[in-house]
C-alpha cells in the first residue's frame, strides 16, 4: 500500500531533524541541504513505493536523501563553486561544532559512516546496509575515519599495542 498524505505528515514530522542532518553531512551547506530534504519529503509523496514498517520508511527516507545528495554533488553547478564560498554558510546542528566541522572535512565515504553511526545512533550492520557496503568495508572505513578525525582535531592517536623483542646479546667469541 502506497504510503497515504497523513502519514507523509507524519513522517515529515518526525523525520525531517535526522533527514536534513544527512544532507548537511553531504552537502556542507544549510540552504542545499533544506532543499535536499525537501526534496527527500517529495519523493516520498510521489513515491508508489509499499512502506512496510517505521524502519523501512526511516532506511527509505536516509537512502533517498543520499542518493539526492550526491545527486547534487556531482551536478555541473557545484563543482565550479568555490569551497570556501560553500563553507563561509555551515551552521552547525549540534553543540560541538568543532568536531562537526572536522567531520564535514572528512572524505564522502568517512564522513558518511562516521555520522551515521555517530551521530545519527545506528549500529554497524544498520549503517552498512544503508550506504550498500559489507562490515568489513565499513569496518574500516570507521577505524580510518575516526583516526583521520583524530589527527584534524590535534589529538594523539592510539598506540597499538606491540611485543617487545629484545635485543639480541651480541656473542662473544674466542677472540674476545
Amino acid at each position: 500500500m502506497p504510503i497515504n498524505p497523513m502519514t507523509t505528515e507524519q513522517a515529515f514530522e518526525t523525520y525531517s531533524e535526522l533527514i536534513y542532518r544527512v544532507c548537511f553531512i553531504y552537502l556542507k551547506n544549510q540552504a542545499d541541504a533544506e532543499d535536499a530534504t525537501a526534496d527527500t519529503f517529495v519523493r516520498l509523496m510521489e513515491s508508489k513505493k509499499v512502506i512496510e514498517s517505521e524502519a523501512h520508511l526511516k532506511a527509505w527516507l536516509i537512502v533517498t536523501a543520499r542518493n539526492l545528495c550526491k545527486d547534487a554533488l556531482s551536478h555541473w553547478w557545484r563543482k565550479r563553486r568555490i569551497g570556501s564560498e560553500m563553507l563561509e554558510f555551515i551552521e552547525a546542528p549540534d553543540e560541538n561544532g568543532e568536531t562537526l566541522a572536522a567531520i564535514l572535512e572528512l572524505p564522502v565515504k568517512y564522513r558518511e559512516v562516521l555520522s551515521l553511526h555517530y551521530l545519527m545512533g545506528y549500529n554497524g550492520e544498520e549503517t552498512a546496509g544503508l550506504l550498500g557496503i559489507g562490515m568489513s568495508a565499513f569496518y574500516t572505513r570507521l577505524s580510518r575515519g575516526r583516526e583521520m578525525l583524530r589527527r584534524t582535531l590535534g589529538e594523539e592517536p592510539d598506540m597499538p599495542v606491540t611485543k617487545k623483542t629484545p635485543v639480541a646479546e651480541p656473542q662473544k667469541t674466542h677472540l674476545d
